[in-house]
């Protein structure tokens, strides 16, 4: 079934582009009115559409008797943005992005954690075996209280990087994210990516890192830390 063509559309006025628009209003096959009145009457906004029907993300249960693998296709791991490239990782799938220093953040992964028992654990990310990996890759934990762990990913390509050991509450809510405006500037194919793989978390003996010594904002400065 075809679903789209290739060409510029009415009096070539547009770039070639599959169209796809959610209608509030039966309207006429290749309906498209010019005046934002009415696409905003009979075309609902896309993001806002979604937003408000997609389907709820249940947390995953970090379990308290053995590690707990969260893939970063799993139902608890919000994918936002749209500039997404796949490569090999654990389970066959990894992704990444290219990093951009603007103040605005594009594409992310957000994990969405609950856990069966209060504890200490520590978190560990998998880095996708891929070249040109960021070296400020910024980590954001809520645990509640909002934390970050910054790390070199370059340093950890194909292996897994230790974000440190928390102490986690049962029924606190809890998550943890990293963004891909990470300071370093986006220059296009070859520069610099920040790639996204499985997250690892294992209960431990060790004490819990103190959320006060960690930093309450983003490191983008240049100076890293590996001591995590």
């Amino acid at each position: 079934q075809k679903v789209g063509t290739i060409g510029k559309g009415y009096a070539n006025e547009y770039d070639a582009h599959l169209h796809f628009e959610i209608r509030k209003s039966d309207l006429p096959v290749d309906n498209w009115p010019k005046a934002k009145a009415t696409i905003l009457e009979h075309y609902y906004e896309p993001s806002v559409f979604i937003a408000a029907h997609q389907k709820p993300l249940v947390p995953c249960v970090i379990s308290a008797t053995g590690a707990t693998f969260i893939e970063e296709t799993d139902d608890c791991v919000e994918k936002g943005g749209k500039y997404w490239w796949d490569a090999d990782g654990s389970g066959g799938h990894a992704l990444y992005t290219y990093t951009t220093s603007d103040p605005t953040v594009d594409s992310y992964l957000k994990w969405y954690l609950d856990v069966a028992e209060s504890g200490n654990f520590e978190f560990e990310v998998l880095v996708p075996e891929i070249t040109n990996l960021s070296t400020k890759a910024a980590y954001k934990f809520w645990l509640p209280g909002e934390y970050w762990v910054t790390i070199d990913q370059s340093k950890f390509a194909g292996g897994w990087a230790s974000l440190g050991v928390f102490e986690l509450k049962a029924g606190a809510e809890m998550a943890l994210r990293l963004d891909d405006n990470t300071g370093e500037a986006y220059v296009g194919e070859g520069g610099t990516v920040i790639g996204y793989d499985a997250l690892r978390i294992t209960p431990s003996v060790e004490v819990g890192m103190d959320p006060n010594a960690l930093p309450s904002e983003a490191d983008t400065s240049g100076t890293v830390s590996d001591d995590v």
